[in-house]
């Protein structure tokens, strides 16, 4: 066609070369290539929010929505001071600690149910911005699972990525809804666990696992599931944690699933726990062969409410609480009936009616067919609780890593 192959980089063999290539040469190539510059489809979210007395004709829900996109543009936290369908106020996540001057409020118009931008102080003084990009993939991951395909999302966000790859996240995302936040964020699920076959110290500790929920207290909230061990030392030894929406059947299943993938060791498991619903469902269905005890001092707690009436003295509560509690330390059986035969005589049909939800075998030293190694409490798990409650208030990327960091100090401190 009278066009060197030379002038274009392309040797005789057909292989390509860009050392003939020149300067000149170069400038032709937004001739062949005149696509458009991209940009992210999000970058409109930054007009969510422009002035006073800008309307959102879905009422609270819209405000909301746009809010919430604006804040992930521009890249910084609020909280909501107001979150009514009539009202709406929200301030700089920061706006205590760095005196953050940023400020809007709504409201619902009753002519017409919009909704209006009564104030807004737009300028953020605080001089700091929290990136949410976790927030932001999260909303893209839901879109994908609501929608059940992959043409809408790539069309509304600018996304390209096959059919079974989005269901494959949304599966492994599989727990932890980030509450409302205004966003239906309800049934996104996040985990992290830390892996017992890459950190081998569970092998070294007793085969005996206490499990606890304790919730967030952060703006997503949501229930954190961990699974404490105990070490040489009797200090605590954490293999393994979740983050959940809320501690149902489904979430423990899911839980107790991930936890005996890695559970690589032969030894039978005894778990111990404060008898939640979701979990006394869960853990048979999944480990069929494991033990399960349930912590005393929550029982006691429970009867103990049982009696919680102004007919009862606290001598005669802490008297049931005592036999009750003698009841499960007995050693033998004879112990066990003796026992248990004082506590029904003076409790009662309600110590009957609460025995007939307690299998002796999960509560009592005489008839528990494990191992339980002289535990009788949750105490290591409320240890832990307590040990990362400043953790829980933070956001949930940044709690997950705080945790993390925490185990790690504590991991090489006894190394030391």
């Amino acid at each position: 066609m009278g066009i060197s192959n030379k002038k274009h980089g392309v040797r005789e063999s057909g292989d390509v070369s860009g050392s003939n290539i020149t300067d000149d040469e170069m400038d032709l190539l937004p001739m062949f290539c005149q696509h458009e510059e991209r940009t992210l489809l999000s970058c409109g979210w930054v007009n969510g929010i422009t002035h006073v007395s800008q309307r959102f004709i879905g009422g609270a829900k819209d405000f909301r929505t746009a809010l919430c996109k604006y804040a992930i543009e521009i890249e910084f936290e609020f909280v909501y001071m107001k979150n009514e369908k009539c009202r709406v106020t929200a301030v700089c996540s920061i706006r205590e600690s760095k005196a953050c001057l940023w400020r809007v409020h709504a409201f619902l118009e009753s002519a017409n149910n919009f909704f209006y931008i009564r104030t807004l102080h737009d300028e953020h003084t605080c001089g700091a911005a929290v990136r949410l990009e976790s927030v932001n993939n999260f909303f893209y991951i839901r879109t994908l699972h609501d929608e059940h395909t992959c043409g809408a999302a790539a069309h509304q966000y600018g996304l390209t990525i096959m059919y079974n790859h989005a269901w494959l996240g949304v599966e492994k995302a599989r727990t932890t809804t980030f509450g409302d936040f205004s966003m239906s964020f309800d049934e996104i699920r996040w985990y992290m666990d830390i892996v017992m076959s890459t950190n081998p110290g569970f092998r070294h500790c007793r085969p005996l696992l206490f499990i606890d929920g304790a919730f967030l207290k952060g703006k997503y909230k949501g229930t954190l599931l961990t699974a404490t061990a105990k070490d040489g030392d009797q200090g605590f030894f954490h293999p393994v944690m979740a983050i959940v929406d809320m501690e149902t059947i489904d979430s423990w299943e899911w839980f107790f699933m991930h936890l005996s993938n890695i559970l690589l060791d032969e030894r039978q498991i005894t778990f111990i726990s404060d008898r939640n619903a979701g979990l006394l469902k869960a853990l048979p269905k999944v480990l069929p062969t494991a033990y399960h005890y349930f912590c005393l001092q929550h029982l006691n707690a429970n009867l103990r409410d049982r009696f919680y009436s102004p007919s009862f003295s606290n001598t005669f509560r802490s008297r049931i609480v005592f036999l009750f509690s003698s009841c499960a330390y007995a050693p033998i059986m004879e112990c066990f009936n003796q026992f248990l035969k004082e506590l029904q005589d003076e409790g009662k049909w309600i110590v009957c009616r609460f025995l007939s939800h307690l299998p002796y075998d999960k509560w009592t030293n005489a008839y528990f067919k494990g191992q339980k190694y002289g535990e009788m409490h949750l105490n290591v798990a409320e240890s832990f609780n307590s040990w990362i409650r400043q953790a829980r208030h933070l956001p949930t990327t940044k709690m997950i890593d705080s945790i993390r960091l925490k185990i790690m100090d504590l991991m090489s401190r006894r190394r030391e």
